[in-house]
């Protein structure tokens, strides 16, 4: 027989027009009241609904997932019947075909944790109560949600065999170049560098435009980014510009091989970029410039700590420039204006060199510092470093 969720009234489509049950249908072919349970509407199938009153319980409400790395959280609120005592989530890649994938028990316990997912692969859920009735009831399921889990930081890692294409950025599914995991990270995130060499398209050149701690696991004796550019294809390491940061730093890396597009800053090259730290890492050898070749400073807060810049050299090359060519600062440049304050502490600065060129001035193979701001040299060695020219004028202050 029609069983039917019950009615009061009806829309004839004959007389079109709504029918009003009267006492002679409230009861059923069997001559049984139609009112089960008494003060519902009755039903219109031949036989009242025995089960009127369903035993089951009520699904659980108000589902959500949340997308995390390798797997997805759950919850809902609890269902209205007060009997359930567990729950049995149901998930699938398909949203048409789902299957058991955990148990809660009791009625107030309302999340879990789905785990052992994959990545970017999209997972369908849906939800069902359970009683403590002889024998239990299933609920229906609850409605059904979606998420697709992924890597979310905030620790970011690359390695040089990692991926960009098949990575999500865990320490399991690295990046393979320091740009790619910058886009990916968000504001004040950390990218983490595992041990080896960075070289190529995606790790020169790097300008975050946002606030991130980039450092090398292991320190600057593991990581090394070798800008390896060439006179035909010239790189900065790093070029901090056109953003104000507030907490960048740069932290155990060895930066070597850049060499300056514009003749100013190789490894690391910093203009009005607010505040910058670099922190126990070494500059060179092999960064070229005109100027600062290990550390290119300009009207930004830098603190420098813990860091060796050594092996740099400037000019570029013979022929680089035209003309009379100035150096200043092989090692380290400072232009210290606009109320900025650069500290240089605990450091060695060594082995840097320049020759100027015509009548080109000689201003400090070790580091040039010049500005309205202050600039302060903390228990920093200087040593071994070197100024020449090929001209027969100008003048030489060496540091």
């Amino acid at each position: 027989p029609a069983i039917g969720l019950g009615l009061t009234e009806f829309y004839d489509n004959i007389s079109e027009e709504n029918i009003f049950l009267g006492e002679w249908l409230l009861v059923d072919y069997l001559g049984q009241s139609r009112i089960q349970p008494a003060g519902s509407n009755p039903d219109l199938g031949a036989i009242e609904n025995e089960l009127a009153s369903s035993p089951y319980p009520d699904p659980p409400k108000n589902l959500v997932a949340t997308s995390k790395h390798q797997s997805v959280g759950l919850s809902w609120s609890m269902p209205d019947s007060t009997d359930v005592i567990r729950y049995y989530v149901y998930m699938g890649t398909d949203s048409t075909s789902l299957f058991p994938a955990d148990t809660i028990e009791g009625r107030v316990d309302t999340s879990v944790t789905i785990t052992s997912l994959t990545n970017k692969q999209k997972y369908y859920f849906h939800i069902t109560s359970e009683d403590n009735d002889t024998p239990v009831h299933e609920s229906i399921p609850s409605d059904m949600v979606s998420a697709i889990p992924d890597y979310t930081g905030p620790a970011w890692y690359v390695s040089s065999s990692g991926n960009n294409n098949t990575g999500d950025g865990s320490s399991t599914a690295p990046f393979a170049t320091i740009q790619y995991a910058i886009n990916e990270a968000a504001e004040n995130d950390t990218i983490k560098l595992k041990p080896g060499t960075f070289t190529g398209y995606g790790n020169n050149n790097i300008n975050p435009q946002k606030d991130l701690v980039i450092m090398g696991i292991g320190g600057s004796d593991s990581v090394t980014i070798d800008v390896d550019a060439s006179f035909n294809s010239r790189h900065y390491g790093f070029h901090f510009y056109d953003y104000t940061y507030t907490s960048l730093k740069i932290k155990g890396v060895t930066i070597v091989n850049a060499i300056s597009p514009d003749g100013n800053g190789g490894a690391i090259k910093i203009q009005s970029a607010g505040s910058v730290e670099i922190e126990d890492c070494v500059i060179g050898p092999g960064n070229k410039a005109r100027s600062g070749a290990g550390i290119y400073i300009e009207s930004t807060n830098v603190d420098v700590s813990g860091t060796t810049i050594v092996g740099n050299t400037a000019p570029m090359t013979s022929g680089y420039f035209s003309g009379d060519v100035e150096v200043n600062g092989a090692g380290l440049y400072i232009d210290n204006n606009n109320n900025n304050t650069v500290n240089i502490t605990n450091c060695l600065i060594r082995g840097n060199s320049g020759i100027a060129s015509g009548q080109g001035n000689m201003l400090g193979g070790g580091f040039y510092a010049s500005g309205s701001s202050t600039t302060n040299f903390i228990n920093t060695f200087i040593y071994n470093n070197e100024l020449s020219s090929s001209g027969t004028s100008g003048y030489s202050i060496y540091g």
